[in-house]
C-alpha cells in the first residue's frame, strides 16, 4: 500500500496547498476527508485507530468519513504520499 502514516498529514496538507491541517476551515476539512479516504483505501482501521493516528476524536473521524470527498483531492494526497516515499521523506 502507498500509505505511510509518518507523513500522511504532511502529504495531505501539501495536496491541499496548506501549511498544515490545523483549524476548521472548509479547505482543511476537505483535505482531512481526503486523507481519511486514502486511509480507507489502503487499510482496514477502526475510527478509534484512525483518530489516534491523525489526532482526531473517534466521533470526528466518523463524521468526516461520511462526507463527500473530491476524487481529485484524494488522488492528490495519494500522489503526494508517493512522492514522499520515493524521495525518502519521512524515513
Amino acid at each position: 500500500p502507498i500509505l505511510s502514516c509518518d507523513n500522511l498529514l504532511e502529504a495531505a496538507a501539501a495536496a491541499g496547498g496548506l501549511p498544515n491541517l490545523e483549524g476548521s476551515s472548509k479547505e482543511i476539512i476537505a483535505v482531512r476527508c481526503a486523507a481519511l479516504q486514502v486511509i480507507g483505501n489502503n487499510f482496514n482501521l477502526t475510527n478509534a485507530k484512525v483518530g489516534k493516528l491523525l489526532g482526531l476524536s473517534q466521533r470526528t473521524v466518523f463524521r468526516l468519513r461520511k462526507q463527500t470527498v473530491s476524487p481529485n483531492l484524494v488522488r492528490a494526497v495519494e500522489l503526494q504520499l508517493r512522492i514522499r516515499q520515493n524521495s525518502g521523506e519521512g524515513d
